[in-house]
């Protein structure tokens, strides 16, 4: 489908019967609209394959969609874990409505958004999480499993501060080793993140503060010990 409508900025398509290879067909189009910022697929007959052909119109140079709306289906798991794989590195897209009692979520689901606003495993997947996304559900009819209220309430009020804030509440200590490959060039850029950080909005918050100078004296520590061994070695 080639059609081009680059001043559409908002689309209905609610119960067009529309399926898997349908929604497929239209992503290709979709991507010509630049200025869409709304998009109603609810009650259509969207599967989890569906929900992963999504993932080309999130990761489009010049997708701009804020607005989702899912109601009237039964997403299940598997859509919603397809639906937070698409999404991963999209930049504009913060709100996704849906009735969470009618669509068949379980923790499976919900577990699939807690790691997509925040993926605990590394500082770095931290960092990359999605910390666009405000709204999963109705506002104010959210679901609070594994974190995911907690995650989506920071990215709406830290804004881009929240992976900062993520980062910081989620380890206890930052790993440097990755960097380390870096040499001495990466010393800069460390203070200067933490310096960013030190000026965040919630900069006022003592618990934060203590974190703060928790992860600088961590990360400190480990950069001393590792290029004290460099320098002897006369690798610095």
């Amino acid at each position: 489908m080639g059609w081009h409508a680059p001043s559409l900025t908002y689309l209905c398509l609610n119960s067009n019967t529309i399926d898997d290879q349908g929604l497929h067909s239209m992503v290709s189009g979709l991507k010509n609209c630049h200025n869409l910022t709304w998009l109603d697929l609810g009650g259509n007959q969207i599967s989890a394959a569906g929900m992963k052909s999504l993932s080309e119109l999130f990761h489009s140079d010049n997708c701009s969609l804020k607005d989702l709306f899912l109601s009237g289906m039964h997403i299940g798991d598997d859509g919603i874990v397809a639906l937070a794989g698409a999404l991963k590195g999209n930049t504009s897209l913060t709100h996704v409505r849906f009735n969470s009692e009618e669509a068949g979520i379980t923790e499976v689901g919900w577990k699939a958004l807690s790691k997509l606003l925040c993926d605990t495993s590394t500082v770095n997947n931290t960092y990359l999480s999605n910390h666009i996304l405000q709204t999963v559900g109705y506002e104010g009819r959210g679901h609070d499993s594994f974190g995911v209220a907690q995650y989506l309430a920071m990215n709406k009020h830290l804004q881009e501060d929240a992976a900062i804030y993520k980062m910081f509440q989620s380890h206890r200590d930052f790993d440097m080793k990755p960097f380390f490959q870096r040499g001495l060039k990466f010393l800069p850029l460390a203070v200067k993140w933490f310096e960013r950080a030190g000026k965040c909005r919630f900069r006022s918050d003592e618990r934060y503060l203590h974190m703060l100078e928790s992860r600088k004296l961590s990360a400190a520590y480990q950069f001393v010990r590792e290029f004290q061994v460099l320098v002897l070695r006369g690798q610095a």
